[in-house]
């Protein structure tokens, strides 16, 4: 190289977004509730990149209702939405950001 550099700013590199939304819960929605039910939980999510929204997948998680009856329905959201993210993130790899969203 002939050529030395001295000064470069340096350019901001933002991650591409990858969103997760949820879709639908069965019913009952929370654990406390279908214990007493004898049913499962369901969650179902749609995901898609920012760049190319209308190209959507979809997944489902079953609620550990163990792991959940002791948690309020807040924190049993907060679980499913975080493991939603995880789900996601897993799949698309950390070169995206995973957001949650209700758009």
């Amino acid at each position: 190289m002939g050529s030395k550099v001295k000064k470069m700013k340096k350019l901001a590199v933002k991650k591409p977004i990858c969103f997760v939304k949820l879709v639908n819960q069965t019913s009952p929605k929370f654990a406390h509730n279908a214990i007493g039910a004898n049913k499962d939980v369901i969650w179902s999510y749609e995901y898609w990149f920012e760049s190319n929204a209308s190209a959507k997948g979809s997944f489902e998680l079953e609620m550990d209702l163990n792991k959940m009856k002791k948690k309020n329905e807040n924190a049993q959201s907060k679980t499913m939405n975080d493991d939603a993210i995880r789900t996601v993130q897993n799949h698309v790899g950390k070169e995206y950001e995973v957001k949650l969203t209700s758009r």
